[in-house]
């Protein structure tokens, strides 16, 4: 028993380290090479669009971060389970790593649309003129 519990802990530190690995590397570095808001419709559309492929691409990493939050916490219920404190400082920065980007990407996105309802303004404040 003792065996199988270190191995689905060993699991568990391995899959944390993964998710916060993914996202404080490919995943910075994705959504900081995007900091244009377009000149145009047809620019804040292509960047939006852009954008919504980013957010897909983080969706696995979005699973696994839910599946380990789930795997962690029924372990934790389980007082039986010795070493699963250890794990806690690594799940609590992996949880503050994915909320924090997944705020980034949200505002990013926001700014996208704002940018995008700016330009449609002005196309059609120009047609009206």
């Amino acid at each position: 028993m003792k065996s199988v519990c270190f191995q689905e802990l060993s699991a568990l530190e391995r899959g944390v380290a993964s998710v916060t690995d993914w996202i404080l590397g490919p995943a910075e570095t994705l959504l900081d090479a995007q900091r244009d808001v377009g000149r145009g419709v047809a620019d804040a559309e292509a960047l939006r669009a852009a954008h919504e492929a980013l957010e897909l691409q983080c969706r696995p990493a979005y699973a696994r971060y839910a599946e380990l939050l789930h795997r962690l916490e029924r372990l934790e219920r389980s007082a039986k389970t010795p070493g699963v404190g250890d794990l806690k400082p690594q799940r609590d920065f992996m949880d503050f790593a994915c909320r924090s980007f997944a705020n980034r990407l949200e505002r990013r996105r926001n700014v996208l649309i704002s940018s995008l309802r700016f330009y449609r303004l002005v196309d059609e404040v120009r047609t009206l003129a």
